[in-house]
């Protein structure tokens, strides 16, 4: 058992905990990965849905495109998305227990 929590306490697992803290501290970035789960959409429509300046949400997306937690494919537009279901279902876990 012991030798288990010291696996999971290694630094390299430290790192990829604080790593996925951080991209959840920031509302916006928690609505706009539920949003995009297995979906595309484009910064215009994400800031529709969400009711959020668009620079507001480049800014995030572009935060999220470079820590590697959604894609983006190029287009005429460029268009989002992240097909993490782990990462939806951690969300969720989190939101059930701050309610």
């Amino acid at each position: 058992m012991k030798r288990d929590i010291n696996s999971l306490l290694s630094d390299e697992n430290i790192k990829g905990l604080s790593r996925v803290c951080k991209v959840l501290t920031n509302p916006t970035r928690i609505k706009i990965l539920s949003l995009i789960y297995k979906k595309e959409l484009t910064i215009n429509q994400i800031s529709d849905r969400l009711k959020m300046s668009n620079s507001m949400i480049s800014n995030q997306v572009n935060y999220l495109t470079n820590v590697k937690y959604i894609e983006c494919r190029k287009g005429s537009e460029n268009f989002y998305r992240h097909d993490d279901e782990e990462l939806i279902i951690t969300i969720n876990q989190l939101l059930k227990q701050a309610n």
